[in-house]
């Protein structure tokens, strides 16, 4: 993997590799015109992040790839059979040539879920779900609900659970009478994103598609997020192009690995509801791919739990260390 990982470098670098000064300026555009004109603060913590080793002398280009090698290390840390690394490598796969080497804030999300991995796999349930958290507020407002789910889960007190249970359904209750509207109208705007700024007729890599009815009305955005579900998840339905026949092996592979590690329960249903998140922001196939398969960590994660047996909270995480 890394003799991979340095052959993409060399061959990619010409054309990836950008100066300080164009890097600052990519990102400030960013910044300024982030998708549907708003801020997107995950640029911003990526923009700081990388541009503050420039006093150093670090180009983005070099700390990101140096931190590749870090990721690949950690990703393959465990000793495994031939096939746990066969699932392992495809799981990653995606994420090896969308992610990493590159000063993106794609690269956040493989950093922080590599290490609520580690976290799962060492039985230390509570750390690996705080990882999460801390991302999502940060970086991702949409994966607060795999944040919220995992944290849940990894609270051992049953009446606390109850307590927090039927807290947060109140919440919701109460939230969706007297907010609904503007929930409506969040979600909307939401979805009116993927018929702006995301269509470029010079650019064939370009797998975005439009909304089919209008983003106005509960109506019309549900019928949206049915369509958009099964858009991102059955590509080939609808396309028979290589990418789509790629896209959508993994999109199997993901979903057989939660249906059939369900009884990790702690872990699976999390990445369920997360599955139902993504058709709600994702503004074209690329992404989706790209972003299901940042969280490769944790899908290796359920793999591993439920290879050992792990289907409670025993702390003693899984038996796969090489050290």
């Amino acid at each position: 993997m890394i003799s991979l990982y340095v052959v993409v470098i060399i061959f990619g670098i010409k054309d990836a590799a950008l100066s300080h000064d164009e890097y600052v300026g990519m990102m400030a555009e960013l910044l300024e015109n982030g998708a549907g004109g708003d801020l997107d603060y995950s640029f911003f913590w990526a923009y700081k992040f990388f541009s503050s080793f420039s006093s150093l002398g670090i180009s983005p280009e070099l700390m990101a790839t140096a931190l590749g090698f870090l990721i690949l290390y950690f990703s393959f840390y465990y000793k495994l059979t031939l096939v746990e690394f066969i699932v392992l490598f495809i799981l990653f796969l995606p994420a090896f040539f969308m992610n990493l080497g590159k000063p993106s804030k794609e690269f956040f999300v493989t950093v922080f879920f590599l290490v609520s991995m580690h976290f799962y796999t060492r039985g230390n349930y509570i750390s690996a779900a705080v990882f999460v958290v801390v991302y999502a507020v940060l970086f991702r407002i949409y994966y607060l609900p795999l944040a919220a789910f995992l944290l849940y889960f990894s609270i051992l007190d049953g009446r606390l659970k109850i307590l927090i249970l039927l807290s947060a359904v109140f919440t919701l209750l109460v939230t969706g009478l007297m907010y609904a509207q503007n929930v409506i109208d969040f979600i909307g705007d939401i979805q009116a994103r993927r018929d702006v700024g995301y269509f470029s007729s010079g650019d064939v890599r370009r797998t975005g598609f439009y909304n089919l009815y209008s983003v106005a009305d509960i109506s019309g955005i549900l019928l949206n997020y049915i369509y958009a579900f099964l858009k991102i998840n059955l590509p080939m339905l609808f396309s028979f192009q290589l990418k789509d026949i790629f896209l959508q092996v993994y999109v199997v592979l993901v979903l057989f690995l939660n249906l059939r590690a369900i009884k990790v329960y702690y872990l699976a249903i999390p990445l369920m509801v997360n599955f139902l998140v993504y058709p709600i922001f994702e503004p074209d196939l690329g992404s989706y791919l790209r972003h299901i398969a940042s969280i490769y960590p944790l899908y290796f994660a359920l793999y591993l739990l439920w290879r050992d047996n792990t289907i409670n909270f025993k702390g003693d995480g899984v038996d796969v260390w090489r050290f």
